[in-house]
This record gives C-alpha cells, structure tokens and sequence, in this order.
C-alpha cells in the first residue's frame, strides 16, 4: 500500500509542478501530494511494526536500512517541491498585484 501512496504522491507533485509553471493557482494539489506523502510514511510504518509484532526481525533488517534512507528522501523531496511551487506562487501573485497596482496609478 505505501508503494500506491507513494506514487500518488509523486504524481501529484509533477502535476503541481507542470500546473505552477503554467500560471494556475491550484493550491489542493499541493496538499493532495502532501497528504499521499504523509500516508506513504503511516503505511511504511504499519508494515514495519507488523514484522516487528510478527518478530519477522530478518525482513526489518533486510529492507529498514534502505527504506529509511529512501522514505527520508522522498519525503524531503516532497516538502522542497510542493514548497517552491506555494513559494512560486505566492511570489508570481504579489508581483502581479504590484504590477497592476502600478498600472492604476
């Protein structure tokens, strides 16, 4: 299941991305890429505390020390993309309001 999450949640940041650098000021699919991203790390987790429940300690030492560095990563990668496109936004919206500001006076 955290491999669905966490493909939707790279699909949603590209689409957030293509949309920013068209101009639209769509906020929810930031926050949808978000939410897919924290949803992958809850359902990482669960896995792992089940094959800890299980005491399945040769599956958390064959893939925890790759995952961790891989959810850490992604999950970087999702604040700092998702993050720049809001900053992006925000930033292309006060110049537009400047601008037009301007163009009253």
């Amino acid at each position: 299941m955290w491999f669905v999450f966490g493909i939707l949640a790279i699909l949603f940041a590209i689409l957030n991305v293509v949309l920013t650098f068209k101009g639209k000021k769509v906020l929810i699919v930031g926050f949808i890429s978000m939410a897919f991203t924290c949803c992958t790390l809850c359902a990482c987790y669960s896995a792992e505390a089940k094959w800890v429940v299980e005491q399945n300690w040769g599956a958390l030492e064959d893939v925890m020390p790759t995952m961790s560095k891989m959810l850490w990563g992604c999950t970087m990668a999702s604040i700092v993309i998702n993050g720049l496109c809001l900053i992006s936004q925000t930033v292309v919206g006060a110049f537009k309001n400047r601008k037009s500001n301007k163009d009253h006076v």
